[in-house]
């Protein structure tokens, strides 16, 4: 099935596809990062100085879902995921979502709604880029903000005010408007 949602005055074509789960695997990836500083010192005849050991430790875990699903025509298709975590089982109901920027041939996979179980798991991050105003537009409005305040404006700490507020405003305004485009994304799934 295919559907057209506006978000911000833009069009993305989402496609989806509903089946019968045939079967179903997951597995998990984790990766782990650490970094370790300090340590050292010197020891002399009974005294000195021994520094400790900063250990930092991340661990990032990626669950992979993989299902086929045989649609109402009997056709099968296969999805491998990323970063959904979607709870299912064979003979579950899936509907999943893609979802095509203008222009674009290929999107990626935002939602799966388990219609068995009336649960939905959203790829926010994916959204997330798909949605996103264009952050260069916003560099480019306060770079002229900046050069426009520059020539009106006099007197060091006046200027250095207003360009630190204007930078801090454009930021601000863009964070707003992602968060937005994000949850209208997220009504129109």
């Amino acid at each position: 099935m295919e559907r057209t949602i506006i978000v911000n005055d833009t069009p993305y074509r989402l496609e989806s596809v509903t089946g019968q789960v045939l079967a179903t695997t997951k597995s998990m990836e984790t990766s782990v990062q650490g970094s370790v500083s300090g340590g050292g010192g010197r020891l002399r005849e009974g005294s000195g100085k021994v520094h400790g050991v900063d250990l930092q430790l991340v661990s990032t875990t990626i669950v992979h879902d993989q299902f086929f699903l045989a649609d109402e025509a009997g056709r099968e298709h296969a999805f491998q995921l990323q970063g959904f975590n979607v709870a299912c089982r064979e003979g579950n109901s899936l509907t999943v979502v893609s979802a095509f920027a203008p222009g674009q041939a290929r999107g990626p996979y935002v939602a799966v709604r388990n219609n068995t179980t009336q649960t939905r798991f959203v790829n926010e991050s994916a959204l997330r880029t798909l949605c996103s105003p264009s952050l260069l537009r916003y560099l480019l409005v306060c770079l002229g903000a900046m050069l426009v305040e520059y020539k009106l404006l006099s007197g060091f700490l006046l200027i250095t005010g207003c360009l630190f507020a204007t930078a801090f405003a454009t930021m601000v305004v863009y964070g707003i408007k992602s968060g937005s485009n994000l949850e209208d994304f997220k009504k129109h799934l």
